[in-house]
């Protein structure tokens, strides 16, 4: 799971190398409450509108750090590197088998069926579409 991470053009972060990124990210990661073990990242990338890509080694790192209480903390632990730093979600496409027909898909009930019927953690679908016309 990753993490797109803005960056404010006036940020200090845009100046360090991204091996240098990931290290101060993960050693904030730690003092912000993260487990060493289970939510470093493995890598962190430059996007092209100057964001930043992080991947993390497990699903746990990702989990843990989309809990805003803890990406306000890991921002804290970065100090001035943090300053003004904001996190986006990626999304991905994903294709759940064995809807019925019927189900209507506007329903917030029908989303959260689909989500449990698919191992879905809840709240984790964004949008619910049809791939192919039901009719």
């Amino acid at each position: 799971m990753d993490h797109d991470i803005k960056v404010p053009s006036d940020s200090r972060t845009r100046e360090l190398r991204p091996i240098n990124i990931l290290k101060k990210f993960n050693e904030a990661i730690i003092d912000a409450g993260g487990s060493d073990s289970d939510h470093n990242l493995r890598s962190v990338e430059r996007l092209v509108d100057k964001g930043l890509l992080g991947e993390f080694l497990k699903d746990d790192g990702a989990t843990w750090f989309a809990k805003q209480d803890n990406f306000d903390k890991f921002t804290v632990a970065l100090g001035s590197l943090g300053d003004s730093l904001t996190v986006k979600k990626r999304s991905h496409p994903v294709i759940a088998y064995y809807v019925p027909l019927h189900l209507n898909i506007s329903d917030p009930t029908s989303t959260t069926e689909i989500e449990s019927v698919n191992g879905i953690q809840p709240g984790e679908l964004q949008r619910v579409r049809w791939a192919k016309p039901p009719n």
